[in-house]
């Protein structure tokens, strides 16, 4: 009921609000003399309780007539009535789609932005994503901040059907520009993919920078791996790795892995296993598989640590649990049964903390 009367309230889009001057029973003279704007400013006059006594029923049939006589904001309002079940009416999504098609059809961006949210959800129709997406461009076109904002938000998401498309690209570049950190990193990320023609480094570099700053994590992630290609901006290795830490520190259990990688002396990165070891352990009691199974090899083959193979045999067990049993059996013959024993026990270590480490970040 009350996402309903924010429809009828909303800065005069759909009902053009009440001005405290006019006269309610000159409002409803005009509603009588059949004039659709002004029966629906009735209708939410009695919806409210603005100037008269509030009585849903009278609500209803004011908005209900102005609708009959196809004025798309009455339209509009009586489809988000059925929808939610407002003014003491049942809920019924069929009769919500038919009316806010009916104003849809007839070009009111708010009800082209609902129905596209009707065939994103599934409410009164089959789930359709195609038409959803043709919706909301209909409604962002428009200049519907709603329907420009989930374009842009969602230009990669949909990208088989905004790929081509120069006003989704035009509503991306908006909502970049007023600095909506999703839109500058899909922004980005557009600029930095495509054809050797078509990318802009340098463009991608600046707005996944603009998006990094507002703390979006996929940006900053992004940008790193630019600082490491030397992508738009000068080859700085030790400034990716300044990023993935930061990402590490807010819990990203891949970033810590890829500062393990990165530190096995790869994409210019001075070698050190020490260190490496030391992250890929962390990644490793976040959950990650594949660090796990790094743990194995490094414990195994004392790479950046001493060699040690019930630590390995450990890991192996661990990994093992997540679906990954190659390495335990052959690891298994190669043991003794004292570190058989020993690797056991740090197993069920291992799965403790692990499992903490889990509940902690739920």
């Amino acid at each position: 009921m009350r996402r309903f009367m924010t429809v009828l309230v909303t800065a005069g889009i759909l009902v053009y609000s009440v001005h405290a001057d006019l006269e309610f029973d000159n409002l409803r003279k005009a509603a009588e003399a059949g004039k659709p704007a002004a029966q629906l400013k009735v209708g939410r006059c009695y919806a409210l309780g603005t100037g008269v006594t509030r009585d849903d029923e009278l609500a209803f049939q004011w908005i209900g007539t102005a609708a009959e006589q196809y004025f798309a904001p009455a339209q509009f309002a009586l489809g988000v009535l059925f929808e939610e079940g407002g003014l003491g009416q049942q809920k019924d999504e069929d009769k919500a789609v038919l009316w806010v098609r009916r104003a849809a059809g007839q070009g009111l961006a708010p009800a082209q932005f609902r129905l596209g949210t009707y065939y994103l959800n599934g409410v009164g129709v089959e789930v359709n994503e195609k038409k959803a997406v043709d919706w909301y461009l209909r409604a962002a076109d428009q200049g519907n901040l709603e329907g420009q904002l989930i374009i842009a938000r969602n230009f990669y998401t949909w990208s088989r059907y905004l790929s081509n498309n120069e006003g989704a690209y035009r509503h991306l570049r908006q909502m970049a520009a007023q600095g909506d950190s999703e839109s500058q990193y899909n922004l980005g990320f557009y600029c930095g993919t495509g054809d050797a023609d078509s990318r802009d480094f340098e463009q991608a570099v600046k707005w996944l920078q603009r998006s990094g700053e507002q703390g979006n994590a996929q940006a900053n992630k992004l940008l790193a791996q630019h600082y490491l290609k030397g992508h738009g901006v000068e080859k700085d290795p030790e400034k990716a790795i300044e990023l993935y830490i930061s990402l590490a520190r807010q819990g990203d259990s891949e970033c810590l892995e890829t500062v393990g990688r990165l530190y096995t002396g790869v994409d210019g990165v001075e070698e050190d296993l020490e260190f490496s070891s030391i992250w890929y352990l962390l990644a490793a009691k976040k959950g990650r598989v594949s660090a796990q199974l790094r743990c194995i090899s490094i414990y195994e083959k004392g790479l950046g640590v001493e060699s040690d193979l019930a630590e390995a045999y450990a890991w192996a067990l661990v990994a093992a649990s997540a679906g990954e049993k190659e390495y335990k059996q052959q690891l298994e013959p190669v043991l003794s049964v004292d570190e058989q024993t020993r690797a056991y026990k740090r197993y069920r270590n291992l799965i403790v903390e692990i499992r903490k480490l889990e509940r902690s970040q739920a």
